[in-house]
């Protein structure tokens, strides 16, 4: 990451785009940590800020705002959003200094200093991964055009900065990485710990970058070594694309009752899951930045990660983390965390918060402001 610090601050004056206020996914939880901590945290860098909301959001989960936050909520036509009739949005903004898209799509305004956008992962671009369909057709178009417009691209790891530096090498330049922040109140674990059962937990969506045809392969494996006594596998994810292989292998299991798929689960319930499982596993071969091994961390509970991409970059020496295609490897993973003792998990599990306490909401913020901070200092050169 370039050296974004030390530059001279001055109050900024922002519009941030406020869509998926309300979602439960990782866009909403990264869109309203940002916006919390900029409100609390910064009040003395922010001249004015604007929030373009353009959905039907509720921005109760911003509680109270501050009196130098206005709240810009346009009913612009969705199907028009990304079409260049966007402008005339645009062209209402007041002059600012920065226009900010946090997830990889801004509205264009020529009275912007700076515009730009977080890009969390690219996996569109990989068709191992999504359908080539047209939605993605058009989601790879949005995102080209973008970051060719933007001044700036905030990738969330080095993995995705590696992947935007290959894809668009001409615009390099652009790009730094910050790292998402976490925020442990999300994932609250028991006090005291429950006992945790023999079980393995994986989160999220059933797609195939989260690889969980590997996974199932392995937990075969397993239950075939240890036929009763294996430990109960819980899914919690919802239903994605090109999985139906998948979601087959996973209703088989299920007749064995060894096997739990909760599609539609509340935050309470997931909190439990956590608390609950024996060993949390995440494989994913293709990922941004990846909430779930955080939300493990924060609850204590002992992790088997595959060390590809962002996962394995975060994770590496703090946590077990094994080739995501090796099935031996991941099967003895899981024994190891389940043998654990105690006094063992405990040992282990303080070295994962340790790890996920790093990476704040404020630490992250911050290093936005003096991005911006630097970008417009340069253009006053």
């Amino acid at each position: 990451m370039t050296n974004i610090a030390g530059h001279q601050k001055n109050r900024l004056r922002i519009a941030i785009q406020g869509d998926q206020l309300s979602s439960p996914t990782g866009g909403g939880r990264f869109i309203r940590g940002f916006l919390r901590t900029l409100f609390s945290e910064f009040p003395d860098q922010i001249d004015r800020a604007y929030v373009l909301v353009t959905q039907n959001e509720s921005i109760a989960c911003l509680g109270k705002l501050p009196p130098n936050v206005t709240l810009l909520k346009q009913r612009f036509p969705c199907q028009l959003r990304y079409t260049p009739l966007a402008r005339l949005f645009g062209y209402t903004l007041p002059s600012i200094d920065v226009a900010f898209g946090p997830f990889y799509h801004v509205f264009p305004s020529s009275r912007a200093k700076i515009r730009g956008i977080t890009l969390h992962d690219m996996s569109y671009f990989d068709a191992r991964y999504h359908p080539q369909n047209m939605t993605v057709r058009n989601e790879k178009a949005l995102m080209t055009r973008t970051v060719q417009l933007c001044n700036s691209v905030v990738c969330i790891s080095n993995a995705t900065l590696r992947e935007f530096q290959d894809k668009w090498p001409q615009l390099a330049h652009k790009a730094v990485m910050i790292y998402n922040g976490v925020s442990a109140e999300e994932t609250r674990s028991s006090t005291p710990r429950p006992s945790p059962q023999n079980s393995i937990l994986a989160v999220g969506t059933i797609e195939p970058r989260k690889n969980y045809s590997t996974l199932l392969d392995a937990y075969e494996q397993l239950l075939g070594e240890q036929g009763d006594a294996a430990p109960l596998l819980n899914i919690v994810g919802g239903m994605g694309w090109l999985s139906d292989d998948v979601v087959r292998h996973i209703m088989a299991l299920q007749t064995t009752g060894k096997c739990k798929w909760l599609q539609n689960i509340s935050d309470a319930q997931l909190v439990d899951a956590y608390n609950h499982a024996g060993v949390f596993t995440y494989l994913s071969l293709c990922e941004g930045f990846g909430y779930p091994p955080f939300e493990a961390a924060f609850a204590g509970c002992p992790m088997v990660l595959g060390n590809a991409s962002s996962v394995g970059e975060i994770w590496s020496q703090h946590a077990t983390c094994v080739d995501p295609l090796d099935v031996d490897a991941i099967v003895a993973a899981w024994k190891w965390a389940l043998g654990l003792s105690p006094s063992q998990r405990e040992t282990v599990a303080a070295v994962q918060k340790k790890r996920a306490q790093e990476f704040t909401w404020k630490r992250t913020v911050e290093q936005y402001v003096a991005h911006w901070q630097h970008l417009i200092t340069g253009m006053k050169r």
